[in-house]
């Protein structure tokens, strides 16, 4: 097809255009319009094949035309092979500056919408409103569907849609009438959504001039317009006409919602309003079903008007509807059960799908609590499951298209997690059948960030091979089989597309390259398709990783998805020998008040409110879990997550503290030795020993203080860590390696260097952004061509993985509290842990320099002994609050502040110490028992 393509574009250098060919490309473009495109792309295709020689704009037309069908029939994969081809067309032949290019952007931004990857969609929009303002000026039709466009991709972002969508309809009026009949009804419908999606004010709502009784109202007056537009250049009966009729009922349907808000003389057209609705959703699917567009935009509207009967609570009704969808989207299969959910297949419009199970999985639930029919949750539970794999999987294609930073946008993320692990308690708690608790754990280490977990394991296994081409081989083979299935789904819907040259060998050009495949995956031993991925941890593994005494506490905070919508924190806690769910209910003012108070009475020493939310954080957080915890469990590792990640456990309150000193408070660290980790999976992957794999094993301490001597070194004394020096003096006689204070203390030396060590100490200030994480930074030396600020963003270019990463500097844990369902790095601590350090020591606020060397002198005492890094930081802890002077110094912000966040036993540097002083006791006891013997010796033979 490649070289077909070119061909024609070689022969059309020095042709004219072909009138033949250009007559079925105008053709092929009105249908476009009205959304018919299969037709438009048959259309396509006759030119593309049409004797006679083709001029090459034309041809990239043709390509460009083809592709945008395609995009709107939901083969991406197959579109963007068409727009490589033309790009490098464009590029030689009308080079970057031309109307060519301009079309090209703005179909790679569809291209990328459409996926979800929104990105790389903005940015090309944005070139393509560039580009065609250079290359056509402010007022010319071109610009104006740059800025229709951009106004679509912020709708939901309330002033600035509505902002581009104003701008291309004032635009449009200056174009001929003709052209304004001709593509208004695109106009004034973007322009139309993006006011119906501001913010409802019931006090009115003024656009150009007029006034509204609400942004509603004027939605349904600018969709009025579109509708006549329609009409006078089309007549009424084409999908352009249902696209607004599906808007007007979204628009009827909002104020039906809002019907106890609206001013009083709009609350009696209430049922007015739901009727409006549901008309105007009857008369777009059926719309939409006459002029066989693509069944995902009928699914829409059939889910919009599942979400009005809802309104009304019939659950049943809006059940069938989105079952309805399903059939539609899916017309292979038979679905006549509400309950039943075929497998997804490949091909189906990712978008649509998703709402249609949302729908389903709401009305599963609400009809379960109202019947209590465990039949209903039974399949509530299988929609879930199905709703997150298929996220999951869209999500890994559209990262493999977008590449590793662009952001993907999938809203329903958290909402569909938290449907799963609810749905597992819910089953759980009906039928006590313990595979459910499995299935909420694996929920639970899937929702925390998993491809986080890959990206660790990677990195720590040291994981950096060059393909081979063996493996370039099969990856092309993989991306062929792609846009086969995608080619083959959209025949089983449109068999008219067998006939064109790009649809023809599909089915024996998929069954042979499945074969290859299936050939290469028993040659390999693996699924060549799916990319090789850690096995999520059972519980029985878990438990037999875990020691007697220590116990992993797992918590996933959800705030959507559940019913009602309150904050819930669901826990595990695992022992050796046993496992207990919990769901702990309405946690708000847990989260976002005693939680929150609790971290700043830390930060600012402020006694009265410590000693209140630090006992109410125990109560409602630690307690409930302590309940079930084993007598002989003395290490908890907690795996929080959300706002929970701000608790400093250890410094919890297990009784009431009335007095004012310090060292006597019944702290939770007096009884328990205190870690963290990410989540269950990634604990067991640092348990099983695969972090070390690759792992610099030197015995060697990179420690960095740029701000460790007298203030003659520095400008500003206040910034001085005077302690920070006493306590890398201490190490550098304990441990070798490199210190380098005040200047020598580098950002181009840890940059080349810092590779080489297996201990990283950063003793040092740090700023932490958690509006922008990436940049949150370290502060060292400047020189060697370094301005001095060590970035997150660039801590992650690095290829380091040491064995532990002390941060002693001010926040390095702050930030992890955002760390959701990307997985996107959000504290300077968890830059650290992406790039492969298998544990890190960090602080949770601007910690005191005196307090913070002590409590790390006594930790590198206790690693250096052999101890876990758990029972070393925890035993400075209680050392420190033992050995303080006064009860100022034992308060919590002085050493609570410090945490150990990943593997939390003893690593090779401290246990190959401890083996060496052992070795050396016993050799020392093995010549006292030679000198011994040889003195017994001496005087037999004496004798």
């Amino acid at each position: 097809m490649v070289s077909c393509l070119f061909s024609y574009g070689a022969q059309a250098s020095q042709s004219v255009p072909n009138p033949q060919v250009q007559k079925l490309i105008t053709s092929a473009e009105e249908d476009r319009l009205v959304f018919q495109f299969v037709p438009a792309y048959l259309k396509y295709n006759q030119a593309l094949t049409t004797s006679g020689v083709l001029d090459s704009a034309q041809w990239v037309t043709i390509q460009h035309g083809m592709a945008a069908c395609l995009i709107r029939l939901n083969a991406p994969e197959s579109a963007q092979k068409l727009l490589s081809a033309s790009h490098k067309v464009i590029a030689r032949r009308f080079g970057k500056k031309s109307g060519q290019m301009l079309e090209w952007y703005d179909l790679m931004g569809e291209l990328y919408y459409k996926r979800l990857v929104i990105d790389p969609a903005l940015a090309y929009w944005k070139k393509a409103n560039r580009l065609a303002l250079d290359l056509y000026g402010p007022n010319h039709i071109h610009t104006a569907r740059t800025y229709r466009q951009l106004g679509r991709f912020f709708i939901g972002e309330a002033d600035v849609a509505v902002d581009y969508a104003l701008t291309a309809v004032k635009i449009l009026r200056r174009q001929p009438r003709y052209l304004q009949y001709k593509e208004a009804v695109l106009y004034y419908n973007v322009l139309g959504y993006a006011i119906h999606e501001e913010q409802y004010d019931p006090q009115g709502y003024t656009q150009e001039g007029r006034r509204f009784a609400s942004n509603l109202h004027a939605a349904l007056a600018y969709y009025d317009s579109a509708l006549l537009a329609d009409k006078s250049s089309r007549g009424s009966q084409k999908a352009t006409s249902a696209m607004v009729y599906h808007n007007m009922g979204n628009s009827y349907n909002n104020l039906y919602g809002f019907r106890q808000d609206l001013a009083p003389i709009l609350q009696k057209n209430a049922d007015q309003y739901f009727t409006s609705a549901n008309q105007y959703y009857d008369k777009a699917i059926g719309l939409f079903e006459q002029t066989k567009v693509h069944p995902g935009s009928v699914t829409l509207t059939l889910v919009t008007k599942a979400i009005l009967l809802q309104l009304k609570d019939d659950w049943e009704t809006s059940l069938l509807l989105y079952t309805q969808g399903l059939q539609r989207l899916m017309p292979h299969e038979k679905i006549t059960d509400p309950l039943h959910l075929p497998p997804f297949p490949a091909g189906v419009p990712q978008r649509e799908y998703l709402l249609l199970l949302t729908g389903k999985i709401k009305s599963l639930l609400k009809l379960y609590e109202a019947k209590k029919d465990v039949a209903y949750l039974q399949a509530y539970h299988q929609h879930v499951v199905q709703y997150i794999s298929f996220l999951e999987a869209a999500k890994r294609e559209a990262t493999s298209l977008a590449g590793s930073k662009d952001r993907i946008d999938y809203e329903g993320a958290s909402e569909g997690y938290g449907w799963g692990i609810n749905a597992s308690y819910l089953l759980y708690q009906t039928t006590r059948q313990e595979h459910y608790k499995q299935q909420a754990l694996d929920i639970a280490n899937r929702f925390k960030s998993y491809s986080l977990l890959h990206n660790e394991v990677n990195h720590q296994a040291g994981n950096r091979e060059k393909p081979t081409p063996e493996s370039l081989a099969q990856q092309q083979l993989e991306k062929r089989w792609k846009r086969l299935e995608e080619r083959k789904s959209l025949l089983l819907l449109y068999p008219a597309l067998q006939q064109t040259q790009y649809f023809k060998n599909v089915p024996v050009e998929w069954q042979q390259v499945r074969d290859q495949l299936q050939a290469l995956e028993k040659a390999s031993n693996r699924r060549a398709l799916v990319p090789s991925v850690q096995t999520l941890p059972t519980i029985q593994q878990l438990q037999k990783e875990l020691a007697p005494d220590e116990a992993l506490l797992e918590m996933v905070h959800f705030d959507q998805g559940i019913t009602p919508q309150r904050n819930k924190l669901f826990a595990f806690v695992i022992s050796k020998e046993d496992i207990t769910f919990l769901k702990l209910e309405d946690m708000d003012t847990t989260l976002l008040t005693k939680i929150p108070a609790l971290h700043q009475a830390l930060a600012q020493r402020e006694d009265a409110a410590y000693r209140t939310n630090a006992y109410h954080v125990y109560q409602e957080v630690a307690k409930p879990l302590m309940r079930h915890m084993p007598a002989h469990v003395k290490k908890l590792i907690f795996l929080p997550d959300s706002e929970y990640w701000r608790i400093p456990f250890g410094a919890l309150l297990t009784k009431p503290a009335q007095h004012a000193n310090f060292k006597t408070y019944p702290y939770l660290l007096q009884k328990y030795h205190v870690s963290y980790a990410h989540s269950s999976a990634y604990w067991y992957v640092l348990r099983q020993g695969n972090g070390n794999r690759g792992m610099n094993q030197e015995s060697r301490v990179l420690a960095m203080a740029p701000f460790a001597l007298p203030a003659k070194f520095s400008q500003d004394a206040s910034l001085q860590l005077p302690f920070t020096a006493s306590l890398l003096q201490y190490l550098k006689g304990k441990l070798p390696g490199t210190y380098l204070v005040d200047e020598k203390a580098t950002e181009a030396y840890f940059k080349q260097n810092a590779s080489r060590y297996s201990i990283l100490h950063l003793a040092t200030h740090a700023e932490a952004n958690t509006e922008e994480p990436g940049l949150s930074k370290f502060r060292l030396a400047t020189g060697g061509g370094e301005d001095g600020e060590l970035h997150l963003e660039e801590l992650l270019e690095l290829n380091l993985r040491p064995a532990l990463a002390i941060l002693s500097a001010c926040e390095t844990a702050i930030g992890v509290s955002t760390h959701r369902n990307r997985a996107e790095v959000q504290s300077l601590s968890w830059s650290f842990k992406f790039i492969g350090a298998q544990s890190t020591v960090a602080t949770l606020w601007k910690v005191d320099d005196r307090s913070t060397a002590a409590v790390l002198q006594d930790f590198y005492a206790g690693i250096m002994a052999g101890e876990d890094k758990s029972v070393a930081l925890s035993m400075a802890k209680r050392r420190y609050l033992a050995q303080a002077r006064t009860s100022e110094e034992a308060h919590p912000f002085y050493w609570a502040g410090l945490v150990l966040n990943g593997q939390e036993q003893g690593f090779e540097t401290s246990v190959s110490l401890a083996f060496w002083l052992k070795l050396s006791v016993l050799a020392y006891f093995l010549v006292l028992l030679g000198y011994g013997v040889q003195r017994v010796y001496l005087q037999c033979t004496r004798r």
